[in-house]
């Protein structure tokens, strides 16, 4: 048996809240009477509760749960995008991918290193980083609470990403009219894939929530588009911001940038159908931004994967240059 500790020891030692030792408590944690009082053997409490967290460590990385399978796994509520459990001292986050409510997006560095730059909690108003499992979140490593993400790219299915853990300070940023915290993290397992189904379907779902938006709004999103990069999966997958498309496709009104043509047929919406095209592709390194995309007819845009003529790249570099000095 190791030393047995008074309750504020057990706290301290183990650096977990007043409120998860209740919990532990009235889970069963062993406990040890004496006629001077209540007191815990370390060790027990460790092994006890490797017992409790054992379902988490079985869990598949990049394999499918529902909600009541992970609410039962860890705990907690079956409700809400951060989801605290005491029982196993643990914080589940939630990244859906398919509205618009949160703007999560992931970047990966030149050295192949992905942050996820995800939302904090709250979706009316300015959010507060002291309040609610934005504080958590925030202080987990201090109270060793271990953070796990969860990624929807198509409604209901959600996808075990494995532990995560704060890689940068928070900072704030504006979504949607308010201010918003976002909390980089980075992944303990870097071996993770999207099968390219799943991205396809996912860019297919945000195409939808476009009709919502006036176009100074598609170019508020577009600028603020971040590096994305790509993950691997069966076949390479390269992320797309939906905004930077869309407005690409404004910018050029109806006219391809390439042969200055008109776009050859109108879409189901009745806009002029145009292709979002990457001057310097992303498979060689280009970035997703409105700096480097432009609007092609698809004649146009199967030519220069086709042929890649430098000639083209000038003219659309050119443009790329005009609409730069207009602040387009």
């Amino acid at each position: 048996m190791s030393k047995l500790l008074k309750k504020k020891d057990l706290i301290q030692s183990l650096r977990i809240e007043g409120d998860t030792f209740r919990k532990w408590k009235e889970a069963g944690m062993p406990i040890v009477k004496e006629q001077n009082g209540e007191f815990f053997d370390i060790e027990q409490v460790k092994n006890w509760h490797k017992n409790i967290t054992e379902a988490i460590d079985n869990l598949i990385i990049d394999k499918k749960y529902d909600n009541n399978t992970i609410s039962d796994v860890f705990k907690c509520s079956q409700q809400g995008g951060m989801r605290r459990s005491h029982l196993t001292n643990t914080l589940v986050l939630f990244s859906n991918h398919t509205n618009d409510v949160y703007q999560d997006y992931t970047v990966i560095d030149d050295a192949g290193n992905e942050t996820l730059h995800y939302t904090g909690m709250g979706q009316k108003g300015d959010q507060d980083i002291d309040h609610g499992q934005n504080k958590i979140l925030n202080h987990s490593e201090d109270l060793s609470i271990k953070v796990y993400l969860f990624e929807s790219y198509i409604s209901n299915e959600h996808i075990f990403r494995g532990e995560v853990k704060l890689s940068d300070e928070p900072y704030t940023a504006e979504q949607n009219d308010r201010t918003v915290w976002i909390f980089p993290l980075t992944f303990n397992n870097s071996e993770y894939y999207i099968p390219g189904n799943i991205s396809e379907e996912k860019y297919r779902e945000q195409e939808k929530q476009l009709d919502k938006l006036s176009d100074n709004d598609i170019y508020e999103r577009a600028i603020q588009a971040k590096h994305i990069g790509r993950k691997e999966a069966v076949t390479k997958v390269y992320a797309r911001n939906i905004h930077v498309a869309a407005h690409v496709k404004n910018r050029a009104n109806g006219y391809c940038d390439l042969c200055s043509e008109p776009a050859p047929f109108n879409d189901r919406s009745g806009r002029a159908y145009l292709e979002c095209h990457h001057v310097d592709w992303l498979a060689n390194g280009g970035k997703d931004s409105i700096d480097n995309a432009v609007a092609l007819d698809p004649n146009c845009h199967r030519k220069v994967h086709e042929l890649d003529l430098k000639s083209d790249v000038k003219i659309l570099k050119d443009k790329l240059n005009y609409y730069q000095n207009k602040n387009l």
